[in-house]
């Protein structure tokens, strides 16, 4: 349960992080307006896959990065 939420937790930032440094110009000028029309976009979905995709790249660059790094931990 702990890792479910922790990777709910990292999609939550991506997600923040893309969302404001892909319209950062938007939600500087005029963040009421930009939110409001969040739900009248003709594909209002994607965000969401946008940032499941990245979620996915980096997921893979983190399982290699701890695959290549496990030979050099400590047994405990």
């Amino acid at each position: 349960m702990r890792h479910l939420v922790r990777e709910v937790v990292f999609f939550v930032i991506l997600f923040g992080v893309l969302a404001l440094g892909m319209h950062m110009d938007r939600w500087l000028s005029a963040p009421v307006a930009h939110w409001e029309g969040l739900g009248y976009h003709v594909m209002p979905w994607h965000p969401l896959v946008y940032t499941f995709g990245i979620y996915v790249v980096l997921s893979i660059l983190r399982v290699v990065v701890a695959l290549a790094l496990r030979p050099f931990r400590r047994q405990a």
